[in-house]
């Protein structure tokens, strides 16, 4: 198995919950069965992946080694204990209410926040907020991610030291990767128009933060394991331990 680090996966509040079913109805009306919504408890939002290889009793943080050369081990001692006493535990996600005629202070992959608040990406449809306070983007969940390096897991999209992601991004389904760009086109926009008109807050907290060890990137809920950040009986070596095999037998 492998682990990934993210908010809200499971039961969901139910505004959180109601808005999902909500967006995913308007897709299905769309595209009918060309797409495959994911259940409530299976959408989440990815903090960080933490893929790794296991060389004995440690694990070797993939990103690290991918993208930056370096070989890091995940310290998963220090990163719980970061977790679970930082002060700025909680924080805001705004998703929807992006208006495209106006500037919003900031962009998200150099695109307005009303255009990345809902696409379609390959076949994966993804809704999209950011961390906000008294109106404004402000920087928590890439700050959140930075600083994860130094407990050994570099978040994907910082190759770079100087690279920024925001983004709390929560996939919805799957779309059939025979669609039409033109019905693409269509159930993005209106689907960007909703959020739009009807934006809604979700609270990030140490409660809603989880380890999930997967077999399956999507995380269906029967071949996944959630292990809550609040939970005191998760320690380093309860998730050290969801890592299958050795590195050294493998590549042999």
């Amino acid at each position: 198995m492998q682990l990934t680090f993210v908010s809200h996966y499971g039961p969901k509040p139910v505004p959180f919950a109601d808005k999902i079913r909500l967006l995913q109805s308007v897709i299905t009306e769309q595209l009918g069965n060309r797409f495959k919504p994911y259940t409530v408890e299976q959408v989440h939002g990815t903090i960080i992946g933490l893929e790794g290889a296991r060389f004995e009793t440690r694990i070797r943080n993939d990103n690290f080694l991918r993208f930056r050369g370096a070989e890091q081990f995940i310290d998963f001692h220090g990163l719980l204990d970061f977790l679970r006493t930082r002060p700025e535990a909680d924080w805001e996600v705004r998703v929807g209410g992006y208006d495209l005629a106006c500037d919003h202070g900031f962009t998200s992959a150099r695109q307005h926040p009303f255009l990345r608040s809902f696409s379609i990406q390959g076949e994966i449809a993804v809704a999209m907020g950011w961390p906000h306070c008294s109106g404004s983007c402000v920087p928590s969940l890439d700050e959140l991610r930075r600083a994860f390096q130094q407990f050994g897991a570099l978040h994907k999209w910082h190759q770079c030291e100087s690279d920024v992601d925001n983004d709390f991004f929560f996939v919805l389904g799957r779309v059939a990767p025979d669609t039409e760009s033109a019905e693409r086109d269509a159930v993005q926009q209106i689907v960007r128009e909703h959020l739009a008109a009807a934006p809604f807050q979700l609270l990030v907290t140490r409660a809603t933060l989880s380890f999930i060890a997967y077999l399956d990137p999507q995380l269906p809920p029967e071949t996944s394991q959630t292990f809550r950040v609040n939970d005191q009986q998760v320690t380093a070596s309860v998730l050290a331990d969801t890592y299958e095999g050795d590195a050294h037998e493998l590549a042999g």
